[in-house]
């Protein structure tokens, strides 16, 4: 408690020129991206209005920006629940305070346009990838025969498809010409 003053004012003193930057620069506190979701996009209203179920599909399962098609290794973090899997009670309670993060994070995009513009793969939940290999190491670690088999083989194929991303990625034009939710207008297949 007697701290907080002092993380609130190197906090502010560290935004004050971002504030000020913004202020003059777009007479908006919130910068450019505010002035355009104010003005363009309708607020917040217009901003969330799309269902949560399909969204949070989309982040997960889209063939075209799913999380789990473009690194297929994460389907391994459903091993958590398994009894093998040791975590300390510290470590248990920070994996938790991540999953729940990660739970409103993935709930407010998938309230978006859940898509994420002209990008290849999942561009809402790059952000949270440190975090999700964080939680991915206890079950490694685990992982014996066929299971770490096919954790290299899932692997693999990301790799194979974040290499088509930096290498192909917008040739072939996928972000125009593609269904996000038809595996064979799959940007790594398309470009």
């Amino acid at each position: 408690r007697r701290r907080f003053p002092a993380l609130v004012g190197a906090a502010a003193v560290a935004a004050a020129p971002f504030f000020a930057y913004n202020w003059v620069t777009f007479h908006d506190l919130g910068g450019g991206y505010s002035v355009v979701f104010k003005t363009t996009l309708g607020g917040n209203e217009a901003f969330f209005r799309h269902p949560l179920l399909p969204g949070l599909a989309g982040l997960l399962v889209s063939p075209g920006k799913g999380i789990l098609v473009f690194a297929p290794v994460f389907l391994f973090l459903a091993g958590l629940a398994s009894r093998r899997v040791r975590l300390t009670d510290r470590d248990r309670l920070l994996a938790g305070c991540l999953a729940v993060g990660l739970g409103a994070q993935m709930a407010l995009f998938a309230k978006t346009d859940w898509r994420g513009g002209y990008s290849y793969g999942p561009r809402f939940l790059t952000d949270a990838l440190p975090l999700l290999v964080w939680l991915l190491a206890p079950v490694v670690a685990v992982l014996e025969g066929a299971g770490r088999r096919l954790f290299v083989a899932a692997g693999l194929f990301g790799v194979g498809v974040q290499l088509v991303g930096a290498f192909c990625y917008p040739q072939g034009l996928s972000d125009v010409r593609s269904d996000v939710w038809r595996p064979q207008d799959a940007p790594f297949l398309v470009e």
